[in-house]
C-alpha cells in the first residue's frame, strides 16, 4: 500500500472508540505536548475496505452500505478525538486519517515517518478485543519506530517501571535505551527482559 504523508516525527495514535483506545489517545496527547510534536489521529476500517473488495460497489450494495457506515463512524470518532486534543492541548497540530486499509499495514507503513505509534491493547467486545490485540502485537513486533501499547487500568493496581523486551543477541545498552522524550516521562526503574530462542527468559 502507498503510505499517506504525515509530518515527519509525528506521534501516531490509533482511534477506535474503545475505553482502552481513549487511554491511548490521552497518553499520545501527553507525549505530543511533552516532545512538542504533531499528533496524527488514525482510524483504519480494514476488512471491507481492502482493494480486493473494490467490486462491492457493483455487486453487493448491502456490503457497500456497511463500508460507508464504517467510514462515517470513523470520521465521527476522529472528530471526537480531535475535540479532545483541542480541549487538552490546543497548541498541538493535528492531522486526521480515515483509511479503508488493514490497520496493521497502515501503522507499519506510517512507522517509517512517525516518531512513535500509540495503541490501546483492547477494543470493543471479545472479537474486537482479540483483533486489536493482534494488531498491537504485530505492530510492536515489526514497527521500525517505538510503539507504546496502553493497557486497561485496574483500580488499586500500582504500575511502576518500564519493561523492555529484546532478543538476547542485542547489546545490553540497546535493551534498556529509551527514545528521547520518553526517558523524561518515564522517570522510573527499567527492568530488562531478555528473550532468546523458543521464548526462553534469561
Amino acid at each position: 500500500m502507498k503510505s499517506p504523508r504525515i509530518t515527519p516525527g509525528a506521534v501516531v495514535v490509533g482511534v477506535d472508540g474503545s475505553e482502552c483506545g481513549q487511554r491511548a489517545l490521552d497518553w499520545a496527547i501527553d507525549q505530543a505536548v511533552h516532545t512538542r510534536r504533531p499528533l496524527v489521529l488514525l482510524h483504519a476500517t480494514g476488512g471491507l475496505g481492502t482493494p480486493s473488495s473494490a467490486w462491492l460497489d457493483e455487486v453487493d450494495h448491502e456490503a457497500n452500505r456497511v463500508l460507508q457506515a464504517a467510514l462515517k463512524r470513523g470520521h465521527e470518532l476522529l472528530h471526537q478525538a480531535d475535540a479532545s486534543v483541542a480541549a487538552l492541548a490546543p497548541s498541538v497540530p493535528v492531522q486526521t486519517l480515515v483509511l479503508t486499509e488493514d490497520p496493521r499495514e497502515v501503522l507499519l507503513s506510517l512507522a517509517h515517518q512517525a516518531s512513535m505509534l500509540c495503541l490501546g491493547s483492547r477494543g470493543w467486545g471479545p472479537v474486537r478485543s482479540l483483533l486489536l490485540g493482534s494488531v498491537s502485537v504485530s505492530v510492536a513486533r515489526h514497527a521500525v519506530c517505538p510503539v507504546v501499547v496502553v493497557r486497561p487500568h485496574k483500580r488499586g493496581t500500582v504500575r511502576r517501571g518500564v519493561l523492555v523486551g529484546a532478543h538476547r543477541s542485542e547489546p545490553v545498552h540497546a535493551r534498556v535505551r529509551l527514545p528521547p522524550g520518553l526517558r523524561a516521562r518515564l522517570a522510573a526503574d527499567r527492568h530488562a527482559l531478555r528473550v532468546g530462542r523458543r521464548g526462553a527468559r534469561h
